[in-house]
């Protein structure tokens, strides 16, 4: 479910699961004193509060939660209808690069190709932080079109920043000139 938060499916994944509703309790939202002690058999009863599935990442320094569900029944013309927002969309996709970040085992080097797409934009200096961090233990390299996340790389400690320039298609390094470029031979098929 967390891959499939990620990737903006997890609703599908869910719904082939047989939905929100097989993953409920069918007893009472809360339990009676009396229900506890015995006097009173366990019963299911109307549901009056949200209901929802959290699905959640726990590690150091970042945790993260996903919280898939329905508002309460009352806030709503036909109760079943979902109450899910953009904000799943974003929160999904940290939520993978959290886990790749943090991961217990990284490769020798990482390429993170525009992680910023599809994420709030309050989320960018978060993220940066967690390259850094991974940073710290393999060989990351990001390539980024938003100011915001450069920017707050630029801030920490140990990333420097290499600018490409792109003219007339051809894209090279900003300062690079016909003297400090490092020779290339294109391979013969």
């Amino acid at each position: 479910m967390l891959a499939d938060a990620a990737l903006n499916t997890v609703v599908g994944s869910l719904a082939r699961e047989g939905g929100l509703a097989s993953t409920l309790w069918a007893g009472p939202e809360t339990i009676a004193r009396s229900v506890c002690q015995g006097e009173h058999e366990v019963e299911g009863t109307r549901r009056q509060q949200a209901v929802s599935l959290k699905v959640g990442f726990a590690g150091a320094p970042f945790s993260y939660c996903i919280d898939l569900g329905y508002p309460p029944p009352a806030q709503l013309a036909f109760p079943l209808d979902p109450a899910i927002k953009r904000e799943f969309i974003w929160h999904g996709r940290f939520l993978l690069w959290t886990a790749a970040l943090l991961t217990p085992r990284p490769p020798e080097l990482m390429v993170l190709n525009e992680p910023e797409t599809s994420l709030h934009p309050d989320l960018l200096p978060p993220l940066a932080r967690l390259i850094a961090l991974a940073a710290a233990r393999t060989q990351i390299i990001v390539v980024s079109h938003s100011p915001s996340l450069i920017e707050s790389l630029e801030k920490l400690e140990g990333c420097p920043r290499l600018h490409l320039e792109k003219s007339f298609g051809e894209t090279t390094l900003a300062g690079q000139t016909k003297f400090n470029i490092p020779k290339w031979e294109w391979p013969t098929r």
